[in-house]
């Protein structure tokens, strides 16, 4: 009854007002009734009030539908907003300029601005200065029809100060005719990772440090059992004749001149393998590159290899861990008595050191096979090696260490001719030594 109710009352109402006129017409002023006519007229007429009523009654159940449907879609949208706001990643939508359209109360729980407050402000102020011009190239990039979607990692600021490293996935949407529209996406907290990955790469670091010095140690432990073995024959040798002569000082000279040789080169070496933490103080480079001449010197004997040093006069300083030094030192020669293994000419490693006002260089040439310019473009790569057994860890280490003592390596190198590996660190001023 409800799909007919404003029909049956617009033809009740138009039945009524025909009665009554047809009372006042007929009866009233006593006009001749033509029954023929009046019938046609008033069927027309009931017809025609049946068929515009008919309008009505589907407009008003066209209105309960739509009444219907606008309940259904609050209650669905109050259901998307609670499932939305209930997840703990960020959910954003931008328009075409960058500012944010619409954010979930995860943003507030992530960086403390309120969702109001930040509605309507540019997205990419919220970015980290130093990740925020990468992240604007890519966008660019992708605003033109590039790609659909893309995911980022990049610090957002927060509210209180500070940053905090994000996850985010964005999907560009674009208009029927293809043009960039704006943004849609989710943003992830990564700080937890970001600082578990952190943890782990320096933990990692510090292996492959305590790693390279082991191998260094090992390879130089040959030499050193030769440049022990000759001082203790020397020894073995006076004491025999101090049992048939009576004249012994020379021989006491010479024997506590070889132990003293012995206790230098043991000493080196347990420097080089025991593990130490890092410790920066006041280091003069001249008596630290005497150290390891002294130390590399028996390895480059054994490989029939020329040690020329050149150290000047003047004493320099430098704000390093000796023990860190020492290594890269080591770690380079060694590098370049191996890279004259297999050269017929005679061998020499020249390690020399300048100074100027400003910095301190370590030169460390050779003139073994050379380095090919696609090697030494690679070269500090973690796992690239060169050598059939390296590991392809201690360049790496070595540039490693240099850049945390703020330093620079610099490579020369053509094959068949030599390489030379120039370090400059920074020198201390005499005033700032004195200091310590």
């Amino acid at each position: 009854m409800k799909r007919y109710k404003g029909r049956i009352i617009s033809v009740l109402t138009f039945f009524i007002a025909i009665l009554l006129w047809d009372y006042w017409l007929y009866s009233v002023n006593e006009i001749k009734i033509n029954w023929l006519m009046d019938i046609f007229f008033t069927i027309s007429v009931m017809l025609i009030v049946w068929w515009y009523s008919s309008y009505y009654d589907r407009s008003v159940i066209l209105l309960s539908k739509l009444k219907e449907s606008e309940e259904k879609y609050r209650k669905l949208s109050e259901n998307y907003n609670s499932v939305i706001n209930s997840l703990n990643e960020v959910v954003f939508q931008t328009g075409i300029d960058g500012s944010w359209i619409w954010l979930n109360q995860a943003w507030g729980e992530l960086t403390g601005y309120d969702v109001q407050e930040s509605i309507g402000t540019y997205s990419l102020s919220y970015i980290h200065p130093d990740d925020r011009l990468n992240l604007h190239k890519e966008l660019s990039r992708f605003q033109d029809g590039a790609g659909n979607s893309n995911v980022f990692e990049f610090r957002v600021q927060k509210k209180g100060g500070g940053f905090v490293w994000c996850e985010v996935f964005i999907k560009y949407e674009y208009n029927s005719k293809g043009r960039f529209e704006g943004m849609t996406g989710t943003i992830k907290d990564k700080t937890f990772r970001k600082q578990s990955e952190e943890r782990l790469l320096k933990t990692n670091e510090a292996l492959a440090v305590k790693s390279e010095k082991l191998a260094s140690a090992a390879q130089l432990a040959a030499g050193i059992a030769h440049e022990v073995r000759n001082p203790l024959t020397s020894v073995k040798g006076f004491l025999q004749l101090l049992e048939k002569k009576e004249s012994t000082m020379p021989y006491f000279e010479i024997i506590f001149s070889e132990i003293s040789r012995i206790e230098l080169v043991l000493s080196e070496l347990l420097t080089l393998a025991k593990p130490h933490s890092t410790l920066f103080t006041n280091v003069e480079m001249k008596g630290l590159l005497k150290q390891v001449s002294t130390l590399i010197e028996s390895n480059a004997l054994l490989n029939d290899v020329t040690l020329q040093t050149n150290f000047g006069d003047e004493e320099a300083f430098v704000f390093a861990d000796p023990n860190q030094m020492k290594q890269v030192f080591i770690n380079l020669m060694k590098n370049a008595i191996e890279a004259m293994s297999h050269t017929g000419q005679s061998k020499y490693l020249h390690l020399s050191m300048d100074v100027d006002e400003m910095f301190i260089s370590v030169r460390i040439t050779d003139n073994g096979a050379g380095i090919s310019k696609e090697d030494i473009d690679r070269l500090g790569e973690p796992f690239f090696t060169t050598k059939e057994s390296g590991t392809g860890l201690g360049l790496s280490v070595c540039l490693k260490i240099i850049e945390q003592h703020g330093g620079e390596l610099l490579i020369e190198s053509e094959e068949g001719q030599g390489s030379t590996f120039e370090m400059k660190l920074p020198r201390l001023s005499v005033d700032q030594h004195k200091l310590e």
